[in-house]
């Protein structure tokens, strides 16, 4: 009985050990294998698509137009994989894109169909 009372300690380090490794070895994997026009995600939350990958960089898209130099460590999960067109273009997978949620304040969606009475008042300053 004293001898399992020892070894539980040092079965659970050992256990939360390897599951950490295995943990790090699994984001390795992922930041080494980014491709351009996967759709992923940053540690903080930013969704981009990946426009050009270096070897300590990666540049992303998270709106038409607009260009984000990361650190590739910031780059936590892919949200889909690149797909090929039947050009030969990579893109992202449009079927597996979020659909937008309506607005909060019961307005309409930006470039959403509208009349201007619909739009909130602006008050300049």
């Amino acid at each position: 009985m004293d001898a399992l009372i020892l070894l539980l300690p040092i079965a659970l380090l050992l256990f939360l050990i390897l599951r950490g490794r295995k943990q790090q070895r699994s984001v390795a994997d992922l930041q080494s294998s980014l491709a351009v026009g996967q759709r992923v995600m940053t540690a903080s939350g930013l969704y981009g698509t990946v426009l050009e990958v270096t070897d300590t960089t990666v540049d992303l898209e998270p709106s038409p137009g607009v260009r984000m130099t990361w650190a590739r460590a910031a780059v936590a999960r892919v949200v889909d994989a690149p797909v090929k067109d039947a050009d030969g273009v990579t893109s992202s997978d449009p079927s597996s894109a979020s659909t937008a949620l309506p607005p909060v304040d019961g307005g309409t969606a930006p470039g959403a169909a509208g009349t201007a009475g619909d739009a909130p008042e602006r008050h300049d300053r």
